[in-house]
């Protein structure tokens, strides 16, 4: 039985410097999913479609998106 790893990435900033070098470290460990945890961010009007865009962008050439 092959288990499935699912890393959860706290979104505290809207920095994607910040949020790049957890996404690099979680992306080392080769996940099966990831999932971003946005209730650690302090302001909600942060996330844009344009921060969620750049977001996925920095893990789709590793691990594919399905709706």
């Amino acid at each position: 039985m092959k288990y499935k790893i699912c890393i959860a990435i706290p979104i505290k900033s809207d920095d994607l410097n910040i949020n790049r070098k957890l996404i690099e470290i979680s992306l080392e460990k080769k996940p099966d999913l990831i999932e971003f945890r946005f209730d650690y961010i302090n302001e909600v009007k942060f996330i844009t479609f344009s921060f969620l865009t750049e977001l996925v962008s920095l893990i789709t050439p590793k691990i594919p998106i399905r709706p």
